[in-house]
């Protein structure tokens, strides 16, 4: 449940117009999801890290 809720937390904080006055890192989604979330460290950089993974594939 935990890493469900993460993966979809990050791939939001990458294409939602919510986070849009975010630095597009993988630093700042950290930051802001685990304030946002609660959810371990690990669990949110391993999402954190699928979903940028995904968005730098497609942007190349």
């Amino acid at each position: 449940m935990n890493r469900y809720r993460a993966q979809t937390a990050a791939l939001q904080f990458f294409i939602d117009d919510r986070y849009a006055d975010h630095t597009q890192s993988r630093k700042e989604a950290f930051r802001v999801l685990k304030e946002e979330t609660g959810l371990p460290k690990w669990v949110l950089k391993n999402a954190i890290q699928t979903a940028y993974g995904v968005f730098q594939v497609g942007a190349g």
